[in-house]
């Protein structure tokens, strides 16, 4: 990333591609070009200097000002996520897995079907990877599934896996389409390579061979299209992808989610990140927890892991509760498995994976806040201490701890612990403040340093004394601008202030202005004994704006709760 406590970095953006600002018509989009043929020549430099000091927070945001802000994902990527290779059918997705949700009256809001959706045909000229596709066989009314999943009982977007380097073959349903369109020739029903620089290549395959197939989102598996023979863009080729996916999406009037591997500096314009093929053990859950709090060095926010592990055998009961407690205070919430059995309510600590699934639902306002704060500020959603604390030693070496917004404090749990006490003896540097402590119901003051047997059943997590955090219930699960909006005002401090964010949730007008803001604020009088809360009127517009809702404030675990309210329609 670009902090180091020596207080400064020198970005080299010499080599990097540019982009060649196309406007023949109203659907180019900038292309890229080699950066020689821009800026004069191999030996121009494009050198960028950035001195901070300890200001991390400022550097970050000054990086904004050069590569863009972090792009917000659609409301919907923050909630529940549902992903299996490679066995599924229309049936065991509809009956066993959203059936199952359902039942078990649990959120879900994106279902990712792997490649099992496509034709998986291995013959002399056709193999498995790639596909364009639906296989008939598995989803026989494609249409009908489509629309039983997007209907209002359901809301879920879908996500369908493809390998774009893959090219296309000849066992496709349209290859021979794609191939007249490109100048291809079909004579030996040669595999039609991916080449994503050229214009032609890649906007016909997005026209003829992807939009075709209809998901909501595209999950881009392997490395997007190397472009054999490109040396000026080696190193790139994933970037690249990414950013077509991404701006194909924009043009098409939708905020734009490619669920794809990291691609390089730049990268958080384009989320969200697939971390890989993760092994079912306690140190993959490590190196994530670690890998999500350092990717905010280089403004990459939005990682999507493999919750519970791919490769392996299946992670035990309490490894996979550990891997869903981490889950739910990360950007993204996506359970995945190598067809192996994911089903929460197949586990012994169902009753705990429950509790933790509910508990992501209910934060989801505070996430969708802090995600705005993370497009306007260059801060993730996931910040290690060192930058609110950068003159603490611990803030440094305790790196699976961090901020999950502004507010919340956490220590997810990332070694495996006792069976018998169900339990797992941690350290952990609560950073300097006033905090409440989430599972103790108490206010605990830092900065404290201390080893504690964390139960199976809890994430540590501390919120910042005073804080109003906004949140809803799980009948908000298909409602993304939920109603009833609940406020939650946590002890510790005589006064505090909150505000939950909200926009259109699909589109980019966020960033031109299309949003609003509910503020709250709270003052304790001690010499009248009164505490007085006032919720302000969303400032700002949106299209689709509730014109009406239900707000709750909940005061938590004060021992003087007011005897009366008194609402103030002016």
């Amino acid at each position: 990333g670009l902090l180091s406590t020596d207080g400064w970095y020198v970005f080299d953006d010499s080599k990097t591609p540019l982009f060649d600002n196309s406007t023949d018509n109203e659907k180019d989009i900038p292309w890229a070009v080699p950066a020689s043929s821009v800026r004069g020549g191999s030996s121009s430099q494009d050198l960028y200097f950035f001195g901070y000091g300890w200001s991390f927070k400022q550097l970050l945001y000054d990086y904004t000002l050069v590569a863009g802000p972090i792009a917000i994902p659609p409301v919907s990527a923050f909630g529940s996520w549902w992903s299996r290779c490679c066995t599924d059918t229309r049936d065991i997705l509809v009956n066993d897995i959203i059936g199952g949700y359902r039942n078990h009256s649990l959120p879900l809001n994106h279902l990712v079907i792997d490649m099992e959706w496509h034709i998986e045909t291995v013959t002399d000229v056709c193999e498995k990877w790639g596909g364009y596709t639906w296989n008939s066989n598995l989803f026989p009314d494609r249409e009908g599934f489509l629309a039983y999943l997007r209907g209002p009982e359901n809301n879920l977007k879908l996500l369908l896996n493809v390998h774009p380097n893959s090219g296309v073959d000849a066992c496709q349903s349209l290859y021979k389409e794609y191939a007249q369109a490109i100048g291809f020739n079909t004579k030996y029903n040669a595999t039609i390579p991916c080449d994503f620089l050229s214009r032609d290549a890649a906007l016909s395959l997005f026209r003829i061979m992807l939009d075709p197939i209809d998901p909501d989102y595209w999950w881009t598996d392997y490395y997007g299209c190397e472009n054999k023979g490109q040396e000026w863009a080696k190193g790139w080729t994933l970037f690249w992808s990414n950013y077509l996916f991404d701006a194909i999406q924009f043009q098409q009037g939708k905020r734009p989610l490619v669920l794809s591997r990291y691609g390089g500096p730049g990268n958080h314009r384009y989320p969200v990140g697939f971390s890989g093929d993760a092994y079912s053990v306690f140190q993959s859950l490590a190196f994530e927890v670690y890998l999500t709090v350092t990717s905010s060095n280089i403004l990459f926010s939005y990682w999507s892991h493999d919750t519970g592990g791919f490769h392996g055998p299946p992670p035990s009961d309490e490894l996979y509760l550990r891997w869903l407690q981490f889950a739910s205070v990360e950007p993204i919430f996506r359970i995945h498995s190598n067809n192996e059995e994911r089903r929460i309510w197949m586990f012994p600590s169902y009753e705990d994976m429950k509790k933790t699934l509910l508990f992501r639902n209910m934060i989801g306002p505070y996430i969708y806040t802090q995600a705005r704060r993370a497009y306007d500020t260059g801060l993730s959603l996931v910040t290690p201490l060192y930058y609110d604390f950068p003159w603490a030693p611990q803030a440094y070496t305790y790196t699976h701890q961090y901020m999950f917004g502004e507010d919340m404090f956490t220590a997810p749990v990332v070694t495996q612990g006792d069976n018998e006490t169900r339990s797992t003896q941690q350290s952990i540097w609560l950073p300097p403040g006033l905090w409440y402590d989430y599972n103790m119901n108490q206010l605990v003051q830092g900065p404290k340093e201390f080893t504690q047997n964390t139960p199976f059943s809890q994430l540590p997590l501390y919120i910042r004394a005073g804080s109003i955090i906004p949140m809803k219930d799980i009948a908000s699960v298909t409602n993304y601008h939920p109603d009833p909006l609940l406020f939650s005002i946590y002890p510790g401090a005589q006064q505090g202030q909150g505000a939950y964010y909200e926009d259109q949730g699909n589109t980019t007008a966020y960033k031109t202005g299309s949003f609003s803001f509910t503020s709250i604020n709270y003052i304790n009088s001690a010499d009248t004994n009164q505490s007085k809360i006032v919720i302000f009127p969303p400032v700002g517009s949106f299209a689709g704006q509730p014109s009406t809702r239900t707000l709750q404030v909940v005061i938590v675990n004060s021992l003087d709760l007011p005897q009366a309210a008194i609402f103030d329609a002016g």
